[in-house]
């Protein structure tokens, strides 16, 4: 017997050893819930020097109260299935009112057995895992933060793969579910204007890269894109994958354009204005003089001077007054390019009662070219216009349709009310269309794609500046061999 207890206290030397020795806290409880056994480590997560204040009391005691359904739950199944099971749970300490003395702790409980197989109480080795559950709230509210954000953020791996994208991203591209986006490149959301290759040197280079970009939505269409994208580096400053973050600058890059536009075009209008005047002056000094020199060619002077001086003499007199009457008519466009809507007699008109006019001018003009005309107007409310510059508009657009078809086509009107507030024109030819590098041109003063001595590049740009003048909008779609569309909006007139 001696040699029996010897053993056992031998044993249990050792397994107290052991248990000290453990770098996490254990404790052993009975089947009432005591805490019968712990090592040293127990103190740390109660948060006091001597680990003896917890033995004999209920273990539950040191549970968080809305964990202790769990935590005797799981002593249940492991005293039913005589097997060991983890469950987590928060341990309090001694001052029970403050949060530091709460542990998060996962606790790994098996059962002890007596020598007939009965359990007679159980073991917990604890792990503290309140940085664990610290780091991970961190990541779930850093998450929630990229989810709820406006901007659009992405993850990426170190070759650009997305890996994650919010919803401000899913939107800004077009995508209903992140699944659609996963896996794709930088390359598949961009133009080619900045290449994506490039992107992703300069960031694993430098740790960043900063710039605009132009961005292709599910549609095709593209948009401006403020753009940061950086390295994402892991604790030991290794780069493990990239972040980007993105902002839709597109209506400030249309404001900033419409600002330089108008820019322009005010210190344009003022430097015309003033050449205008300049030239006015002595073209209609040598306009007089042709015209009354032409009134004194009579029979007498043919006479004394003969018959063929007299004929050249006239034809010199004609083709300077000739032209300058066309330079009058070309400062009388710039006159009125640079005042816009300046002394305009705006009224209630019927605006397809004005395309009817207009075509009934240059109708003859259109068979001779070979051009149908065809009109699609739709009931519309009355507009707020100058008739007279209105004329000039379409006169100018018409005209402009039969320059693109000198081969012959067909011209098509269209007019609706697009809303309540406003009505929309089309006027669209079957010509050669316009090469996209002169689309954003062709609303300029002096830009034209004609023959020296064919036009002076003012139509489009009065029309414009007269459209503009009176609220409304012009837009122009081409492609060559395809025609070309121009589209304008009006605003509806508020009298009844």
């Amino acid at each position: 017997m001696s040699d029996k207890r010897e053993k056992l206290m031998e044993s249990e030397e050792l397994y107290r050893t052991l248990v000290q020795t453990l770098s996490d806290p254990v404790v052993v409880i009975d089947v009432d819930g005591r805490i019968r056994r712990a090592n040293k480590r127990i103190a740390d997560l109660y948060g006091t020097e001597n680990y003896n204040g917890v033995l004999g009391r209920q273990g539950l005691r040191f549970v968080a109260v809305g964990d202790r359904r769990k935590v005797v739950e799981k002593l249940r199944e492991v005293f039913e299935k005589k097997a060991t099971a983890v469950v987590e749970f928060g341990f309090v300490g001694p001052d029970r009112q403050l949060r530091d003395h709460v542990r998060d702790v996962e606790m790994s409980v098996s059962p002890i057995r007596d020598n007939t197989g009965e359990i007679t109480s159980f073991i917990g080795v604890m792990r503290d895992i309140s940085e664990r559950r610290r780091l991970e709230e961190e990541i779930r509210i850093r998450q929630e933060a990229i989810e709820s954000s406006i901007g659009a953020i992405i993850m990426a791996d170190l070759q650009g793969k997305l890996k994650q994208a919010n919803w401000s991203f899913l939107n800004l591209f077009g995508y209903n579910e992140e699944k659609e986006v996963l896996g794709k490149g930088f390359e598949s959301f961009w133009t080619r204007k900045i290449p994506s290759n490039k992107i992703i040197e300069t960031v694993h280079s430098e740790g960043m890269w900063r710039g605009e970009l132009v961005g292709i939505n599910q549609n095709n269409g593209e948009f401006f894109v403020d753009a940061s994208i950086s390295i994402i580096l892991d604790v030991k400053d290794e780069p493990i994958g990239i972040v980007g973050f993105f902002n839709d600058i597109t209506e400030r890059k249309q404001t900033q354009e419409k600002m330089r536009e108008a820019s322009k075009m005010a210190a344009l209008g003022e430097f015309v204005t003033g050449a205008a005047h300049e030239i006015n002056n002595p073209i209609a000094i040598i306009s007089g003089n042709a015209q009354y020199l032409l009134t004194k060619f009579d029979l007498k002077t043919m006479k004394e001077t003969g018959s063929r001086e007299f004929k050249k003499m006239k034809e010199s007199l004609e083709m300077i007054n000739k032209h300058s009457l066309r330079c009058g008519e070309i400062t009388r466009k710039l006159l009125a390019f640079a005042r816009g809507g300046e002394e305009t007699a705006i009224k209630p008109v019927k605006l397809n009662s004005i395309l009817n006019d207009v075509l009934s001018m240059v109708e003859h003009q259109l068979e001779l070219s070979e051009i149908t005309v065809r009109k699609q107007f739709g009931r519309l409310p009355l507009v707020e216009v100058d008739p007279s510059q209105m004329n000039q508009v379409f006169m100018n657009l018409i005209l402009n349709a039969q320059q693109a078809m000198r081969k012959g086509g067909k011209l098509t009107i269209k007019t609706e009310a697009i809303d309540h507030n406003q009505v929309q024109v089309e006027v669209i030819d079957t010509g050669q269309g316009i090469p996209e590098q002169n689309l954003g041109r062709v609303f300029e003063p002096f830009f034209t794609t004609r023959q020296p001595g064919e036009g002076t590049g003012l139509g489009l740009a009065v029309t414009y500046s007269i459209i503009k003048a009176h609220g409304g909008d012009i837009k122009l779609k081409s492609k060559p061999g395809d025609g070309t569309k121009v589209m304008i909006e009006l605003p509806v007139s508020t009298e009844p």
